[in-house]
């Protein structure tokens, strides 16, 4: 389930952290997620459906299958899950949270539904049935682009949202949160930019060390890519980014000591892979197999200890190389 979908989970059922802090409030989301209860053998099948989405029509267009989108006809990945989750605490017990996620759903949007217990007697006569209390809090009415959001990426655009809906729980103005959204800074080594050279985008996305959040480092990108990607492989299985690769990326640099698992999933997706042993030899190389109007980004997909600290070392020696280019 996607981490935004926990988020307003979290927000929901979460009690008043102590104080508006953001050590505060993630200690409160944390004791949520600790105590989600456990699925078991009989639970799964009971309180959770997955699917894949099939072949169809959107909108008058024809739409092909997961299974024809990634070309791997025995991939089992869902692309929709239902859960039926409990929060085992004194506040929850017992109460049902329904999560429903997926790819290419009819909207895309988020809502959170509260449903409160039927009102066992009515101060006020009335002659027809008065139904449950409902609180619907959903994306509200600010208007934006894509394009005006300062983090861009599909997962972004979630993460937007659900801080929208939080937004909107605690009151907070429409034009605070839009402008908000508009001037946030992103932190380091999480999807940023660096520089502009020549015409060509340097991201530093060093972070990304797992096949995930390299997928949507490489699905928000909108230019064609020279892929900086390597480290220590956690056993990765990057099947999961073929239909990204053939799609956004023009080259591949494989930035580490043990490169074959890299260039045997991709030989065939990608007509340039080269190897580096330095991260100025990488942003070297990116640099002169990239044209203007292309990006370079480091989105490494593996842990850093073969040749850095830590990511953030790795980001920063990137950062220093694109600025000496």
């Amino acid at each position: 389930v996607q981490n935004h979908l926990l988020q307003l989970l979290c927000l929901v059922a979460m009690e008043p952290p102590f104080e508006l802090e953001a050590h505060e409030v993630r200690n409160e989301k944390l004791k949520i997620l600790r105590s989600l209860r456990l699925f078991n053998k009989k639970s799964i099948h009971t309180d959770s459906v997955k699917g894949q989405y099939t072949r169809g029509n959107m909108e008058g267009d024809k739409v092909n299958s997961y299974l024809e989108d990634i070309e791997k006809y025995e991939s089992k990945t869902e692309t929709f899950v239902a859960l039926k989750a409990y929060v085992d605490n004194w506040r929850w017990k017992n109460v049902p949270f329904y999560l429903r996620t997926g790819k290419r759903m009819k909207k895309r949007y988020s809502e959170i539904v509260i449903n409160f217990k039927e009102v066992r007697h009515n101060i006020f006569p009335s002659k027809e049935k008065i139904n449950n209390n409902k609180l619907i809090i959903n994306k509200n009415n600010i208007k934006m682009t894509i394009q005006e959001l300062a983090l861009q990426g599909k997962h972004n655009i979630y993460n937007s949202m659900a801080a929208s809906i939080a937004a909107r729980v605690f009151e907070v103005k429409d034009s605070v949160i839009r402008k908000s959204l508009m001037d946030f800074q992103n932190i380091e080594h999480r999807l940023e930019y660096v520089l502009t050279v020549h015409g060509i985008d340097f991201i530093n996305d060093s972070k990304a060390t797992n096949v995930n959040s390299c997928w949507f480092a490489l699905e928000s990108m909108k230019k064609d890519v020279i892929w900086i990607v390597g480290g220590v492989d956690k056993g990765n299985d990057y099947l999961l980014l073929n239909e990204m690769v053939l799609d956004k990326v023009k080259a591949i640099i494989c930035l580490g000591k043990n490169n074959n698992n890299i260039i045997e999933a991709f030989k065939d997706k990608v007509d340039t892979i080269v190897q580096a042993s330095s991260m100025k030899e990488a942003v070297t190389h990116s640099y002169t197999l990239a044209n203007k109007g292309e990006v370079v980004l480091l989105s490494p997909a593996c842990a850093s200890f073969d040749l850095f600290d830590n990511f953030e070392q790795r980001g920063f020696e990137f950062k220093k190389a694109v600025r000496s280019l």
